[in-house]
């Protein structure tokens, strides 16, 4: 189609928000804007555990970057989603999320620094009771974890989406191309012998 959301460059991965070419739109479902998501869908999964993304998020309404895990099995909403981190825009905002069937809990984490400047790190250590959420490997939120999230693997999802009810949609302040940064995801099991998981 033309359309590619990807600059790779040695140790970063950007995922780009574009407006889509008007000679394009017959071709993308009539979309004004197109990103991507990168995924471990087909390779990678696992069950507890501490998940990491270390990125700079882009600032300007409409921009909505995610990094969030999906059991391998089961439908959504009812086997489970776990938001480690989203973006609305506001540099000084995310969200941590955890969904479950009718059950859904949100919390809004003010930061003390603007997260489209500089790259920090967004986390979540998810047990078989809690969930912890973490910026820079500082807690900042926690859940008790639903029963639906205690049973299957879960895949990593990396997407810059643009627009939604939530967040809202573009206006004429927002820049293009919307810029999400990605130096480095990465996922640690509990050792073995651990013992109980929080």
């Amino acid at each position: 189609m033309g359309l590619d959301p990807f600059i790779h460059k040695s140790g970063r991965l950007t995922i780009l928000a574009r407006q889509t070419p008007q000679k394009l739109r017959s071709i993308a479902w009539n979309k004004p804007y197109y990103g991507g998501a990168i995924t471990t869908k087909f390779s990678f999964a696992q069950k507890y555990g501490y998940f990491e993304i270390e990125a700079r998020l882009p600032p300007g309404k409409g921009m909505w970057p995610a990094f969030w895990l999906m059991p391998v099995e089961g439908a959504w909403p009812d086997a489970g989603e776990i938001d480690v981190v989203e973006g609305l825009g506001d540099p000084r905002t995310i969200f941590c999320t955890v969904i479950a069937g009718k059950q859904k809990k949100t919390v809004r984490v003010r930061l003390a620094f603007d997260a489209s400047v500089d790259f920090h790190r967004y986390g979540v250590l998810w047990g078989a009771r809690t969930l912890v959420w973490f910026v820079d490997r500082k807690p900042v939120a926690s859940a008790p974890t639903p029963p639906p999230l205690t049973v299957e693997k879960a895949y990593m999802i990396a997407n810059l989406a643009i627009g939604g009810a939530w967040g809202g949609y573009p206006d004429k302040t927002t820049r293009f191309p919307g810029r999400y940064e990605i130096r480095r995801i990465t996922a640690w099991p509990y050792p073995e012998g651990h013992g109980r998981l929080p």
